[in-house]
């Protein structure tokens, strides 16, 4: 928690193990098959923009079966911020991402005026023997200069990153081999 508290983001390289790296991976592979994951959207209105946004996803509606462990852990984590932070972190919406080669996101912000609710977003990255030059890095903005890329993570296999949602603009830069990850938010409840 400190970490978050005095830079805004928190980085842990190798915090899934090989094997839950391999699990998920699979996963996603089958899911994919299965015709699961759609070509990803932009915003509320959910407009198809490849130049801005290219990855597929697959969002989790719950988590039971499969993933009710990971559901345990995030729901735990999300509890810790909630006390911690004293924010009003009361659910979490997750999906599982494919950004195939050439794919990218574009520079963005999860929560741009409280709009969404967002207010942590979490990453888990599901790419085995990722080497440097593979690309899909994660940049993360400096919140204060918008020009100033403050950190650039690898997708390296079983890295972890949780940022304020609220606070960092960030992009995914272009993928020279497919890349997973699982990628969720810790929220308010929406208010109607």
């Amino acid at each position: 928690m400190v970490q978050i508290e005095e830079s805004g983001f928190y980085t842990s390289d190798a915090f899934l193990d090989t094997d839950s790296v391999l699990y998920w991976k699979a996963y996603v592979e089958k899911m994919n098959a299965d015709n699961q994951f759609r070509d990803s959207t932009i915003g509320k209105q959910g407009h198809k923009n490849v130049k801005i946004r290219s990855d597929k996803i697959f969002w989790l509606p719950d988590f039971s079966g499969l993933t009710q462990d990971i559901g345990h852990w995030l729901d735990d984590l999300r509890a810790a911020l909630k006390n911690h932070f004293r924010m009003p972190a009361d659910e979490i919406e997750s999906h599982f991402s494919i950004y195939p080669v050439g794919a990218s996101y574009g520079k963005h912000i999860d929560n741009a005026s409280g709009v969404n609710n967002r207010l942590f977003t979490f990453i888990f990255y599901l790419n085995p023997s990722w080497k440097p030059g593979d690309g899909g890095e994660l940049v993360l903005f400096d919140p204060e200069n918008l020009d100033n890329k403050l950190k650039q993570i690898e997708p390296r296999s079983g890295t972890f990153v949780l940022f304020r949602s609220d606070l960092f603009h960030h992009e995914v830069l272009k993928a020279h081999k497919p890349r997973y990850t699982f990628t969720g938010w810790m929220r308010r409840h929406a208010r109607v």
